[in-house]
């Protein structure tokens, strides 16, 4: 994600992942996020807990996600570098924790 955002949201996850001793990083496809593993559903974030590195996708090839989304996500992947196992999910976005849809 380029520049400042306006989000409050956003910025307020993002502050809770420095927080926590994590970087954020914003990517274009849910599929960049974790390359090569074969998911047939790819996630919209990953929190690395090796490499301290929360990753959020920023949209589809198919279109953008929108800011509450994007919020939604980054929020939901804090919850895990916070040392949450389930994280809340969202299933007004479709953001659900655990295998691809089904709660933890």
């Amino acid at each position: 994600m380029k520049g400042r955002t306006r989000s409050p949201a956003i910025r307020r996850a993002l502050d809770r992942a420095r927080a926590a001793g994590y970087r954020v990083e914003f990517l274009p496809e849910p599929v960049a996020l974790l390359p090569g593993t074969g998911c047939v559903l790819p996630p919209m974030g990953h929190c690395d807990y090796t490499n301290r590195v929360i990753r959020v996708a920023t949209g589809t090839d198919r279109r953008p996600y929108s800011r509450e989304m994007i919020a939604a996500i980054l929020e939901h992947e804090v919850e895990h570098a916070e040392g949450a196992r389930v994280a809340s999910s969202r299933p007004e976005f479709g953001l659900f924790c655990g295998n691809h849809g089904e709660a933890a």
